[in-house]
């Protein structure tokens, strides 16, 4: 009894070694056909930049060790050859790196303003910046630092009271204007002495004034009758009277609207 025992007992555990084995084979077959994770998070194929990245940092520390390892054991010659390619793949890749900063490529609405090194201009002045629009500029650490203009359209709505006119009461008006930063030289370099790292709504309520003032100062020349009746004509007139004073801040007036004249 005590052999069938034995026998039965030697038979179950082969059949459960056979069993084992089978799952381990069939695990292999489905690890086999799974696509393999490579580093950047992407399975089976395809790089990310972070991995790209991590690669080429992980290969130049790879290289400089080994150029380190083999210099005192394989050959000095071959040390060097490998460490110098890592030291060299380092640099450039720093290189690189610090020239997509400093490189700099403005926008189609975007003037971009050097700060630092000083220049002559057509004039005989010279200036601490200069203004670059539709190129590309580096800029050199340290010496050189800068500042973007937008160059896109501002508009601006206008709400004035209590507006005094040549003959009658005073008169309340409202329109609105489409005021930008000049994109072109010498308009530009007024605009850069003025409001060179200024916030843009100070910019704006620069503009703002200027409109407000100009409007009183044409108002002032006319009877209540004649602005309530040549708003266009009003709008000409104001926009040719404010157009120095901006040129002088490097701005310039695409659209002035006067859309309501009431009493006051």
């Amino acid at each position: 009894m005590a052999f069938r025992n034995e026998e039965e007992a030697s038979r179950a555990r082969v059949e459960a070694l056979e069993q084992e084995l089978a799952r381990t084979r069939e695990e292999l077959v489905h690890a086999r056909r799974r696509p393999a994770a490579l580093p950047g998070g992407l399975p089976g194929g395809r790089w990310s930049s972070a991995g790209l990245a991590t690669a080429g940092v992980v290969l130049i520390g790879v290289a400089f060790y080994c150029g380190f390892v083999w210099s005192g054991s394989a050959g000095e010659q071959t040390g060097l050859v490998v460490g110098s390619a890592g030291a060299v793949a380092l640099v450039l890749a720093i290189f690189l790196a610090l020239l997509r900063r400093l490189l700099i490529i403005p926008a189609p609405h975007e003037a971009v303003v050097v700060v630092g090194r000083t220049r002559r201009r057509p004039d005989g002045t010279t200036v601490g910046w200069r203004a670059v629009v539709g190129r590309r500029v580096l800029v050199v650490p340290i010496l050189e630092y800068a500042h973007r203009f937008d160059l896109r359209p501002q508009s601006i709505e206008l709400s004035l009271a209590n507006v005094p006119v040549r003959r009658g009461p005073p008169v309340g008006i409202e329109g609105s204007f489409l005021v930008r930063i000049a994109g072109e030289a010498p308009l530009l370099d007024n605009a850069v002495e003025r409001f060179l790292e200024r916030d843009p709504t100070e910019i704006w309520a620069v503009a703002r004034q200027t409109v407000e003032a100009a409007i009183r100062a044409v108002v002032a020349t006319l009877d209540a009758e004649e602005v309530k009746q040549e708003l266009l004509r009003l709008a000409q007139t104001v926009r040719l009277e404010v157009e120095e004073d901006l040129t002088k801040l490097g701005l310039v007036v695409d659209v002035l609207r006067i859309s309501r004249v009431d009493p006051a």
